[in-house]
């Protein structure tokens, strides 16, 4: 299903669970749809703080009854007709909430700026975790394995504290109030976009898939400043910037993680290793370092650890080995 069918699925969902005749059974399909797949979720989630917007903005008597007619009377049970009809339902549903979202964002500082601080403190995913949340201010985040963060929305500025780990943002737009997200004396900071970013060490690397986010690193006397665009990837290193255009199928494979998979495309044993080392509690190790030059290939839920090692068995002359909390890979007589 691509992102325009999962986008109108969502949106389908969130009007029927507006209506009267939400039931038991009708939550139960719902949160199969959206365990189907993080990405699923993300999307649910953006559209429903959106749709809450709205229904905000028409109490307010800020939306215009063109838009807040639009919105009413959606059927409450699973569409009815022919297959074209139940087809363009869903891509109609979109529009309507496409339409009202669109209103809304051109007019959601007020709303925004109404938001009381919050300071939620620090989250953290253990080793092998995922987890997505919907912040106050209508923003989505999704935490990788081993994450850390620490999350302030204050009147003036949005701020994450990445201390750990891998995160994805898909930063609700308020021209008032900077989303800034922080690793250690770098700062990534968008009004709205989409972008994941990833600590390493002391570096950062960040992806961009939607809008504008600016890397600042602001040691020294000279603050350094780059502008990160849709479809690019940063990475620092020391007081560099280093940005590259990436690729649609790149991009997924950046992040994969986020449906719970890696995904290697002749990618050396030794960095393949290393990535599954980030979801597992017993590590790889590779004792010979010309195996760790070896390519590998292949789509792996982050579980699936054993399914990895099978493979790698059955197309490199490898021996794995189990001591303790390693497992050793070694040359095959």
């Amino acid at each position: 299903m691509d992102n325009e069918a999962i986008e109108a699925a969502a949106a389908e969902w969130i009007i029927r669970r507006s209506g009267d005749s939400w039931t038991d059974a009708d939550q139960k399909r719902l949160e199969s749809w959206l365990n189907e797949s993080t990405f699923h979720r993300v999307i649910y989630l953006r559209l429903d703080a959106l749709w809450k917007q709205t229904a905000l903005l028409e109490t307010s008597g800020a939306l215009p009854s063109r838009y807040a007619g639009s919105l009413e009377g959606q059927e409450a049970h699973m569409p009815e007709g022919t297959a074209a009809e139940r087809k363009s339902r869903p891509s109609q549903a979109w529009r309507r909430l496409q339409q009202a979202a669109r209103h809304a964002l051109a007019t959601s500082a007020p709303i925004y700026r109404s938001i009381q601080p919050y300071d939620g403190g620090r989250y953290a995913t253990a080793v092998g975790g995922l987890y997505t949340v919907q912040l106050p201010d209508g923003s989505v985040r999704t935490r990788n394995t081993d994450t850390s963060v620490r999350v302030h929305l204050g009147p003036s500025e949005r701020r994450v504290d990445l201390n750990i780990g891998e995160a994805h943002f898909v930063v609700a737009r308020d021209p008032e109030r900077p989303f800034v997200t922080w690793v250690e004396r770098r700062s990534l900071t968008t009004f709205g976009s989409e972008f994941c970013v990833r600590r390493i060490g002391q570096e950062l690397q960040v992806l961009v898939t939607e809008g504008l986010v600016e890397l600042c690193d602001s040691a020294g006397i000279r603050k350094q400043v780059t502008i990160v665009s849709a479809g690019s990837l940063g990475r620092t290193v020391g007081v560099r910037a280093l940005i590259t255009r990436i690729s649609d199928s790149d991009a997924q494979r950046y992040l994969a993680w986020r449906g719970g998979f890696v995904i290697f495309r002749d990618t050396p044993l030794g960095e393949a290793a290393a990535e599954f080392n980030r979801y597992q509690m017993r590590k790889l190790v590779i004792k010979d370092s010309s195996l760790a030059l070896m390519s590998v290939n292949g789509r792996f839920r982050t579980s699936n650890l054993a399914g990895f090692l099978v493979l790698v068995q059955l197309r490199l002359p490898i021996l794995v080995q189990k001591h303790g909390n390693r497992i050793v890979l070694t040359r095959r007589a």
